[in-house]
């Protein structure tokens, strides 16, 4: 209690020292405070309008200042424009002057030097002309020298040239007989592989069209024919062949047929064809099938049709239960109805209708190939008109994305 009763005696009041209370200590403070902030206001309200007043006298005067030193400069300005007029006109004067001078100085220099030129000019072309004269003297004589070098030249490799031919002559006229020789055997062996080709041909046509018969071929060294066709019924084999011999030549000619004849023997037959693509027209009129002293001449293309109404013939024959003298008989008159005219009209016929049907297959070819020709023709056309409407709006929107991008690089 004493304590506080000291700490209450400490204030005093701020203006007069004298000893207050707590609220009489808080109470003076506060009025303190408003008198302080009273002063404060009126003082700075005070100072505000003084310096408003000298804001306002500061810039009057400053505009003042600024209206004399405009009018100032302008004075300068005009008065700087008239002196440059006139140092301008008095330069150009002057210039114009030191120009004419120079001028004439440059045109009597010029002319001078003009004359010094000429002069040094006429002196270089007399100079060259001299270098020149001498020039084509030495190249005459360079000329000459190149021309005997040349001709010697010339000669003696005209010699060796010569010489070189002579020898060459000599190698070409030991070779020319060489060189007949393997000609012959170069045709001779290209005759060969030719009729070997088509004697497989015919090999082959003949096996796919009668798979169940025997077929050999002719062993080189043997006189027989190309192609021997063993007919086969139920497993066993008639003892009639079919014998072809193919000649790829350019025509059918009289020892053919004695060879043929032969091969009659040879087998034991009288069916011995002779297959060939170029069959003379006197025996072959329609080109197809014919006959030639009793040999049949047959055109590869119905080489298997013959075969066929043969083999059918021989197999008939073949089927009759009779003895040989007989069987022999009816051989006789099948090979006579073979070698008829009324076989080989059937033939012809057989012949007729197989090249229809060709023709018939063949534009039946054509007429899809045509029709495919036509519908690729549309597609391709289609894709065109495709591409063509699609590289227009890729153009126009390729345009368009251009000029936008270009904006935006200019933005």
């Amino acid at each position: 209690m004493s304590n506080n009763l000291s700490e209450i005696s400490e204030f005093k009041c701020p203006l007069c020292s004298k000893t207050l209370a707590n609220t009489e200590y808080e109470l003076a403070i506060s009025q303190l405070e408003e008198k302080l902030q009273q002063n404060f206001d009126e003082k700075n309200s005070n100072q505000k309008e003084e310096f408003e007043e000298q804001i306002s006298r500061l810039k009057k005067d400053y505009e003042k200042t600024i209206e004399e030193n405009h009018r100032s400069h302008q004075i300068q300005l005009e008065q700087m424009q008239q002196d440059i007029e006139k140092s301008y006109k008095t330069q150009t004067e002057l210039m114009q002057k030191n120009y004419d001078s120079i001028l004439k100085q440059n045109e009597k220099q010029f002319v001078e030097l003009e004359k010094q030129l000429k002069a040094v000019h006429k002196k270089e072309i007399s100079e060259k002309g001299k270098e020149i004269s001498q020039l084509k003297k030495e190249q005459e004589k360079f000329k000459k020298a190149a021309i005997d070098q040349a001709n010697a030249t010339y000669a003696q490799k005209e010699r060796e040239l010569y010489q070189t031919i002579q020898e060459r002559d000599v190698q070409i006229s030991r070779f020319a007989g060489e060189i007949e020789s393997l000609k012959k055997q170069l045709q001779q062996s290209q005759s060969e592989l030719k009729g070997e080709a088509g004697e497989l041909d015919l090999y082959s046509s003949l096996t796919d069209a009668f798979p169940n018969d025997l077929f050999r071929r002719q062993k080189r060294g043997q006189s027989s024919g190309d192609v021997i066709q063993q007919i086969r019924i139920r497993g066993k084999s008639l003892d009639t062949p079919i014998v072809y011999d193919n000649k790829a030549a350019n025509t059918v000619t009289k020892k053919d047929i004695e060879k043929a004849k032969k091969y009659q023997k040879i087998h034991g037959t009288n069916y011995v064809i002779i297959v060939s693509a170029n069959l003379p027209k006197t025996s072959v009129p329609n080109g197809l099938f014919g006959t030639r002293e009793g040999i049949l001449l047959v055109h590869p293309s119905i080489v298997t049709e013959v075969a066929k109404q043969i083999r059918t013939g021989i197999i008939d024959v073949s089927k009759l239960s009779m003895g040989k003298e007989d069987q022999k008989s009816k051989q006789a008159k099948l090979y006579q109805f073979v070698m008829s005219s009324e076989f080989s009209m059937t033939i012809e016929d057989i012949a007729g209708i197989n090249e229809k049907l060709y023709l018939l297959q063949t534009k039946e070819e054509k007429d899809h190939n045509t029709l495919w020709k036509t519908r690729r023709d549309l597609y391709d056309q289609l894709v065109k008109t495709y591409n063509d409407v699609t590289s227009g709006i890729e153009s126009i929107t390729q345009t368009d994305l251009d000029e936008i991008t270009a904006e935006v690089l200019e933005k």
